[in-house]
């Protein structure tokens, strides 16, 4: 014969001398240890969430550091680029006045070179 537990905390036994189960408060435990679990995980994903979202902000934030430092460089590069552009220009003037000077200087050299021949075929044929 089955009695049930009186509510003051004594548990009824069967004719068998076994305890009977509350199924409501077991059921309850359960319910709590899975409510327990599934809050333990939503707990670990959040964190493991949160670690994510932290090392992806570090790593934007080394990119953006980086990527500012490249363009700083390169603003640099530009800038010293400008100012050589004068200088350049200048030596490009330089290097054109240059040219002249050796086409003027070359076409003297074959001009007397002609003379010279010119001159040497005169006097062996006389």
């Amino acid at each position: 014969m089955d009695h049930f537990s009186s509510g003051n905390g004594v548990q009824a036994t069967n004719s068998n001398a076994e305890p009977v189960k509350n199924n409501a408060a077991d059921l309850c435990n359960v319910k709590q240890k899975q409510k327990h679990s599934v809050l333990c995980t939503v707990t670990q994903e959040n964190m493991r969430m949160r670690q994510t979202i932290d090392q992806t902000t570090r790593k934007m934030n080394q990119w953006i550091r980086q990527t500012q430092q490249q363009t700083g460089s390169f603003i640099k590069l530009m800038d010293t680029l400008k100012a050589s552009m004068p200088n350049q220009n200048n030596s490009r003037h330089d290097l054109g006045a240059m040219i002249k000077q050796m086409k003027d200087r070359e076409s003297r050299w074959a001009q007397e070179r002609l003379a010279f021949e010119d001159m040497q075929k005169r006097s062996t044929t006389k």
